[in-house]
């Protein structure tokens, strides 16, 4: 498209050229045929090919043959000065020459009047065959200009589809592979799951076992959720397999992955908190909006130093969650890319880190601002210590990641 816009501003700009040329040209060759036969002319009937000529001499009107009607131009000879020698001009000028475009029947004609000592000249000259000529310029170059750019625009698609061929058959090999591996995988988890669940049921009848209860609980809900990644691997692959859409209990699911990642934090002394709405409803997947809680609560638990709160709160129709986290807060430079995957960057803040510490981003980030997108929704940084000025400073005050998704009312 770019190719073809540029080739017709091309071939404009030399169409113009051509048009300014050939009409200067035209016109100076007119000029110089009509000096020639008002000066050196003597008789009607010598007149160029082209040209008509009428001579005053001493009051006796001569016309050339074939002069266009409505032609000589009667008023623009007496104003060259009368007939020659007349009394009543007598401060007329000698050899000067007036000329004027007059149309008659639809045709130009250039009319130069010239006044000699002893006559008065007047050559006519048509510009059918300029005009004539320019069009059929006109008709070659818009005629060229098309048959350039459709030759050009075939030419370019043809360009396109061999170059992108290859980034089109490995697109669609990723896309097999991916199907393929996720088919593949199902039946493993699926017997995972079950096995999973047999163990929790026989743990349940064993007295003294709730600790193993709970880790086997804790195995069933992992199942559960690497079913729920080949589901969503499927539908990114497939688009016509989209994900069906439930009213879905957002606190519910934070307090699941809260609970699922409770023990981890207590390993590295941090606590988890969930506070807000218990009535959170949005729109969308239960599975995919599942991840977004674990990635953003594991993203957390990289850098907190003791203490993380997932909060949930409703602004008009819109169901915001923010996970804040008492870790280095976002530098400046990563908020703009933080969602990009495998991004990193140093800590803003190193009082209790090591110097050669790096934030990594990997894909969780990344992964939440695309179910963000899926959601209707966004997703922004920002550090707890912000100003409401929004200053932009990273601090150890802790950093908060906010998604924001529509409310079930608002998407009905």
């Amino acid at each position: 498209m770019q190719t073809g816009a540029l080739l017709v501003v091309l071939l404009a700009a030399i169409a113009a050229a051509v048009f300014i040329i050939v009409g200067a040209s035209q016109s100076a060759a007119a000029n110089r045929l009509l000096d020639d036969a008002t000066q050196h002319v003597d008789s009607v009937n010598d007149a160029p090919a082209g040209v008509w000529l009428a001579i005053d001499d001493h009051g006796t009107l001569s016309v050339s043959p074939g002069m266009p009607a409505g032609l000589p131009d009667h008023e623009a000879m007496e104003h060259a000065g009368g007939p020659p020698g007349d009394a009543r001009q007598p401060n007329a000028r000698q050899h000067d020459a007036t000329q004027s475009d007059v149309t008659v029947g639809g045709v130009t004609y250039i009319v130069r009047t010239q006044r000699s000592p002893d006559r008065v000249v007047q050559a006519v000259f048509s510009k059918r065959d300029n005009d004539a000529e320019m069009a059929r310029l006109a008709v070659a170059f818009l005629v060229t200009g098309i048959g350039a750019v459709l030759l050009v625009s075939v030419l370019a698609a043809w360009l396109s589809r061999r170059v992108m061929r290859p980034l089109s058959d490995a697109l669609a090999l990723q896309k097999r592979f991916v199907a393929d591996a996720s088919h593949e995988l199902r039946t493993p988890v699926t017997i995972l799951s079950t096995r999973a669940q047999l163990l929790k049921r026989e743990l349940t009848r064993l007295p003294g076992e709730e600790t193993a209860v709970q880790d086997a609980d804790a195995l069933v809900q992992d199942a559960r959720a690497l079913t729920e990644i080949l589901e969503d691997l499927l539908t990114a692959v497939d688009p016509r397999e989209a994900e069906a859409r439930e009213d879905v209990e957002l606190a519910r699911i934070a307090d699941d992955v809260c609970r699922g990642l409770a023990q981890r934090a207590d390993a590295k002394g941090v606590t988890i908190a969930r506070t807000g709405l218990d009535d959170a409803v949005v729109p969308g997947s239960a599975g995919a909006l599942r991840r977004v809680f674990v990635a953003l609560i594991d993203n957390a638990l990289e850098f907190a130093r003791s203490s993380i709160v997932v909060d949930l709160r409703r602004e008009s129709d819109t169901i915001v969650i923010e996970v804040t986290d008492d870790g280095p807060g976002f530098p400046a430079e990563i908020r703009d890319r933080a969602f990009e995957r495998f991004a990193r960057a140093r800590p803003a803040v190193q009082q209790t880190y090591s110097v050669s510490i790096v934030r990594h981003y990997g894909l969780g980030l990344a992964l939440v601002a695309e179910i963000a997108n899926r959601h209707g929704g966004t997703v922004e940084l920002s550090d707890a210590g912000d100003t409401p000025a929004g200053d932009a400073t990273a601090s150890d005050s802790g950093a908060v990641v906010r998604l924001r998704l529509p409310g079930a009312a608002a998407r009905r």
